[in-house]
């Protein structure tokens, strides 16, 4: 993970994993980020704004499996949109770093 790469810019970020099958969780998420960048390039904010898209599930979701899925739900990676992976063995320190709390059950 990154984020240097975003640039230095305000970012939206959000969290989510691509096996994640509630249509009200995860999917809902890359989707509205996708709407999201959509209103950033309208209103000509793309370049002043990053948006980033972080997976709970580095193991499984890959560069090429977060690709697909952000493609799949409207995002289109430009260099201030991203959707990363922290490191699989640090993965744990850095949400409690963040305080982002990972519940892959149904609720």
């Amino acid at each position: 993970l990154d984020v240097s790469e975003l640039g230095g810019r305000p970012v939206a970020l959000t969290f989510l994993y691509t096996r994640c099958t509630n249509p009200n969780r995860c999917p809902l998420v890359a989707t509205r980020m996708g709407q999201l960048q959509k209103l950033a390039e309208a209103e000509k904010l793309d370049g002043r704004v990053a948006l980033a898209v972080v997976t709970y599930d580095p193991d499984h979701d890959t560069p090429d499996v977060l690709r697909r899925y952000g493609t799949d739900h409207g995002i289109r990676f430009t260099p201030g949109v991203r959707l990363l992976r922290p490191d699989r063995e640090q993965k744990d320190d850095f949400f409690d770093r963040l305080q982002v709390t990972v519940n892959y059950n149904p609720e």
